[in-house]
């Protein structure tokens, strides 16, 4: 999938999910003496269903969005994963395969939050510098996230 059609698909999920959820409010407000029917059982599904659908393209739109910024810089940074029982054995277990997949998998469906300690090391603002033709001061730069 391009880049517009990642977009044009996000979009739509987000006018489905918003359309779902702004027909049931109107029917609980129009009508609220009816108790809640099966078109608004129906809206809500489609609400979160559209939700999941937009949760899990997360990772994968980010991958296709990089090619919209023109410059990359590489830094380490911790990050907190939520893991399945799956994940969890796969990532502790001596098979280098498994445990690259469980990470893989966890990153490409959005499984994961920036958090704890990040830093761009020296070499990357020389790497960056080069690249670039930047002249940034090459030195470690280190933060808490």
């Amino acid at each position: 999938m391009t880049n517009k059609e990642t977009k044009l698909v996000r979009m739509l999920l987000v006018l489905l999910a918003t359309a779902a959820i702004v027909d049931t409010l109107f029917t609980a407000i129009a009508k609220p003496n009816l108790s809640i029917s099966g078109h608004c059982v129906t809206n809500l599904c489609c609400a979160v269903l559209a939700i999941q659908m937009l949760s899990t393209m997360k990772g994968q739109a980010t991958k296709l969005e990089m090619s919209d910024w023109p410059k990359k810089l590489w830094m380490r940074m911790g990050v907190v994963m939520m893991l399945s029982d799956e994940d969890e054995k796969a990532i502790f277990s001596s098979d280098e395969e498994a445990i690259y997949q469980a990470i893989l998998k966890v990153i490409d469906e959005g499984r994961y939050l920036v958090d704890g300690e990040a830093y761009i090391p020296e070499t990357a603002v020389h790497d960056f510098n080069a690249e670039y033709g930047t002249e940034y001061e090459a030195h470690d730069i280190e933060v808490s996230i």
